[in-house]
């Protein structure tokens, strides 16, 4: 078994090379999207709302949390910053 493994890795290590520099771009058009996101779309609560289904269908495409990127902790943190702020508005309203 170890031998098949042995003989059949340098040609699997390749495919995932190259899967991997396909992707990579990906990754960074995904990441700069989310800065992008981030910086305007949580000031309204339609906005973000928007936010949360966008994270909810890329994980569940991926089966991957966005939280674990860069891009996507801003993203969640300005969301989380803007629904926190409503929160205190609506209750210094009162």
């Amino acid at each position: 078994m170890q031998e098949a493994d042995a003989i059949a890795q340098p040609e699997l290590e390749a495919r995932l090379e190259a899967l991997c520099k396909a992707e990579w771009p990906l990754a960074q058009i995904e990441r700069a999207t989310a800065e992008r996101i981030a910086t305007t779309v949580p000031a309204t609560l339609a906005g973000t709302a928007a936010v949360l289904r966008h994270v909810r269908a890329i994980f569940e495409r991926d089966e991957f949390p966005l939280y674990e990127e860069d891009g996507y902790r801003v993203l969640l943190h300005t969301t989380e910053r803007a629904i926190s702020a409503w929160t205190c508005d609506i209750v210094r309203r009162r």
